[in-house]
């Protein structure tokens, strides 16, 4: 039994009840939408993930969903490891869904595409990591020194605001500014293992979320076009935070910010 394009909260519920649970669940994954906590759940119960679209949007853009710069072949990061190993950007990003412990279904009708797809095992897995928050399971874990002065590992702390369970009143949801569409979004946010986190998250709640909403009101409907339009939300979203919690002479601890549901909803 296999599901399709279910949330963590759908396979709670359905996981809740059931009897036979299901074996695989079908989404889409790609490094610029790697659905990290939903795919966390799965591997802790048992449930076999499967990422359709895995070289980004492009499968989208014949459908007039994506354009062609959704892409993330173009990303620069991608083209140098392909460059230096011999491959294809499309190899490198199917090995960086493999070492994501998935199984990966890409599209294609020409033989040479498919033998392409399967010659990408000498693509290492340090290569692969760079394009994602991926947690290597090797025993030696080589230490970064980031600009601030922090140690950088692989294993990041997420903390979800919004969606089912204790934060469900704490989705975001608003009018986009001069326009009839209106947007809504719940949001994982991640720091360095070992920080306060969510003693941060919790403190300080209201002022940070009318941060988030202040962004908002500075966007219009164009700026949340395409997955650079988002990308860029959420980064100006992570430096207001760290800046925030910088006049409250904390550490600005935030790493990163990700949707974990977003939609615009337009009004006839």
């Amino acid at each position: 039994i296999g599901v399709c394009n279910f949330n963590t909260a759908g396979l709670r519920d359905i996981l809740s009840f059931c009897t036979i649970p299901p074996a695989v669940l079908q989404v889409e994954l790609h490094p610029y939408n790697q659905q990290q906590l939903l795919v966390r759940f799965c591997e802790e119960e048992g449930i076999v993930v499967t990422g359709f679209s895995p070289l980004g949007s492009s499968s989208y853009v014949e459908l007039d969903m994506a354009k062609k710069t959704d892409s993330c072949m173009l990303e620069e990061v991608v083209k140098t490891i392909a460059s230096a190993k011999g491959k294809t950007p499309a190899q490198v990003l199917l090995r960086w869904g493999i070492e994501r412990k998935m199984s990966i279904i890409p599209k294609s009708t020409k033989v040479h595409r498919m033998k392409e797809n399967i010659d990408i095992y000498d693509v290492a897995k340090k290569e692969a990591v760079k394009l994602g928050r991926i947690e290597p399971d090797e025993k030696e874990i080589v230490k970064v020194i980031g600009a601030d002065g922090k140690v950088i590992v692989p294993t990041l702390t997420y903390v979800d605001i919004g969606g089912m369970g204790e934060n469900s009143n704490k989705s975001f949801w608003t009018n986009i500014n001069k326009s009839k569409s209106f947007i809504s979004f719940d949001l994982s946010i991640s720091s360095y293992e070992g920080e306060k986190l969510t003693d941060y998250l919790t403190d300080y709640d209201v002022d940070l979320r009318k941060i988030v909403y202040e962004l908002i009101s500075q966007k219009t409907l164009e700026n949340f076009d395409g997955s650079q339009g988002k990308k860029k939300f959420l980064e100006d979203l992570k430096n207001e935070f760290n800046a925030y919690l910088d006049k409250k002479e904390l550490d600005p601890i935030v790493f990163g910010i990700y949707f974990k549901v977003f939609a615009i909803t337009t009004r006839n």
